[in-house]
């Protein structure tokens, strides 16, 4: 055995002889008096102590302004002043609040991707009925609400939504085993839409939800009602409320509430010039109404003056589309250069006055030859403002050429026009 030598042994034994400082141990009030608690640095805090603020350290309990407490030195910071706990009042109230019990900073331990030390060690995920803005919430017996939020509105504004308390009684199926949804949905102007649905017996699936109003920006939740309801649930072992805030059902348009436009229309019969060099009006004949959406329509559309040369867009302030083509047919002299023209003209008085639109021009001079036939495009776009009325005028410079559909297609057309919507108005 090998034994220590003496002087080793003396020395271990007057080291565990040593009596270890006594930890000092003072009464003070968290805060500097003037409702600060916090310093500029890290983990230090104010404290008055007496008549004295001090600056003093510490990492075991939340910082509350007046809140009693324990500060001393001890051996692992010898020279500094720490928080050591609260001060056992018994939970008696101070400055109007209850003692908390302590518990020292630990958010980061709470956050999801906190790669420090202390960060992810506890993560807390949230539900999203744990998230509270445009949240659809009981308020006792058959009232709900909707909390604070924001909703976007027309033109990018915003609307800041208040609180309403919205009553459901008497509105609750009366046969027995029968429900209902009611949609709450808020719009684009900032008003809280509610929409009661169809009735069902047993529980409705979601898929039987009412669709809202057409300008919705947002649903934000249902309320499932049944016979014999005398609140709303919503709690973890039972809820009546289902949460439609995310994902969020939309459509992709700058703005939903406008109505799209569209629209389609042929000329099936020849069309003869009267006269050469001088612009005509080209009527249609035959509207694709599989193709038509509300907004566009021929001038008194079914009325006594109807006149299918024209187009009147209503309700649409923006851009749109507008292409087509004319089928020429020569049936004159071979060797023999005629010209063919065509363009689009619009108006914004009702026809007081005809703008010809400088993107949908088209002309072609060649030499024909007998029985020449061929297709000749036009393509651009017109800015709408309110009501606005379009038409397609054509010209030639000799009235041999004519507008007619090949025979050799199934459905030969003389001419056509489309509309269709590019962009709103910002």
């Amino acid at each position: 055995m090998i034994k220590p030598s003496l002087r080793l042994r003396h020395s271990v034994e007057r080291s565990m002889a040593g009596k270890q400082n006594k930890q000092q141990v003072f009464p003070a009030v968290m805060g500097d008096g003037f409702g600060n608690v916090e310093t500029d640095r890290e983990g230090y805090v104010y404290v008055r102590v007496g008549n004295q603020v001090r600056v003093v350290y510490n990492n075991a309990i939340t910082p509350q302004n007046n809140l009693p407490v324990m500060v001393g030195i001890t051996n692992d910071m010898p020279n500094q002043l720490k928080i050591l706990s609260v001060r056992n009042l018994s939970n008696a109230d101070y400055d109007g609040k209850v003692v908390i019990q302590p518990i020292s900073r630990h958010a980061a331990s709470h956050e999801w991707g906190r790669i420090d030390a202390n960060g992810s060690t506890d993560v807390v995920f949230v539900d999203l009925r744990q998230f509270m803005p445009l949240r659809l919430t009981p308020f006792g017996q058959m009232n709900v609400g909707i909390t604070r939020g924001i909703v976007p509105g027309y033109t990018g504004s915003w609307y800041w939504n208040d609180p309403n308390l919205i009553n459901l009684d008497g509105i609750q199926p009366t046969t027995s085993g029968s429900s209902r949804w009611v949609l709450f949905s808020m719009t684009y102007g900032g008003d809280l839409v509610v929409t009661t649905g169809s009735f069902f017996t047993g529980t409705p699936s979601l898929d039987t939800l009412p669709d809202g109003p057409a300008d919705k920006a947002i649903d934000v939740g249902a309320v499932r009602l049944y016979a014999g309801q005398y609140q709303v649930a919503d709690v973890k072992e039972s809820t009546d409320i289902v949460d439609l805030r995310f994902p969020t059902k939309h459509t992709h348009t700058q703005y939903v509430n406008y109505p799209q436009r569209a629209w389609k229309s042929h000329r099936v019969a020849d069309y003869t010039f009267v006269t050469g060099s001088y612009w005509l009006d080209i009527d249609w004949d035959l509207k694709i109404t599989a193709e038509c959406l509300p907004g566009i329509a021929y001038y008194d559309e079914g009325g006594a003056g109807e006149d299918t040369s024209i187009l009147v867009i209503t309700g649409y302030d923006g851009i749109v589309d507008v292409s087509g083509c004319v089928r020429p047919e020569w049936t004159g002299a071979p060797n023999t250069t005629v010209i063919v023209a065509s363009r689009i003209l619009f108006s914004y008085n009702s026809g007081g006055t005809w703008t010809e639109a400088r993107c949908l021009q088209s002309v072609v001079e060649r030499v024909r030859q007998a029985n020449e036939v061929g297709t000749q495009h036009y393509i651009g776009s017109v800015r709408c403002t309110g009501e606005t009325w379009i038409k397609l005028q054509s010209q030639v410079s000799d009235t041999g050429m004519l507008l007619s559909g090949w025979s050799g297609f199934d459905n030969p057309v003389s001419a056509t026009i489309t509309v269709s919507h590019i962009a709103y108005d910002p």
